[in-house]
């Protein structure tokens, strides 16, 4: 295989055999075996954050293996559909390489859609009440504070305030 039969994935520094120039990584027998799959082509309603699930997403081909990092949500009933369009885009992927993913914080439901919960909710769903007694929202799954803050000082109810 030629140098020139590389791409170069930017965000994990691995490199892919495919044509760079099309953006298709062939199958054994030539044929595409990526495909462009993204959230917005898959259910995202939601009424609460356990009908929602962390995906990554394949924006372009050929799929690295960071595309594998969830970055955006679903709703659940909608991931079988997902996983079986997503598979083909990793099965060429050569074995044993990796991405490290930023902080995963799973999935929630903000507003009727399902959203990516990365490490903490964003700054400004710590509300006055919290950050006035030198408090952080967090999100509720998964969190333990030393010591809580004011009840309902976060912008949503599975979000709550620890003080630092």
């Amino acid at each position: 295989m030629a140098s020139s039969d590389f791409y170069l994935d930017a965000m994990c520094s691995i490199p892919y055999a495919g044509d760079a120039g099309t953006g298709v990584l062939p199958d054994a027998g030539g044929a595409p075996a990526c495909t462009t799959v993204v959230a917005s082509d898959y259910d995202q309603s939601c009424a609460v954050d356990t009908d929602c699930v962390a995906v990554g997403e394949v924006t372009q081909c050929p799929a690295s293996p960071c595309d594998g990092c969830p970055s955006e949500a679903i709703n659940a009933s909608a991931m079988a559909k997902y996983e079986t369009a997503i598979a083909p885009d990793f099965a060429s992927e050569p074995s044993g390489q990796h991405c490290s993913c930023p902080c995963e914080g799973g999935a929630v439901c903000r507003n009727g859609k399902c959203q990516a919960a990365f490490c903490s909710p964003p700054t400004s769903d710590t509300l006055p009440a919290c950050a006035n007694t030198d408090g952080m929202c967090v999100y509720s799954a998964n969190t333990t504070c030393d010591t809580m803050g004011p009840a309902d000082a976060c912008a949503y109810a599975d979000e709550v305030c620890c003080l630092n």
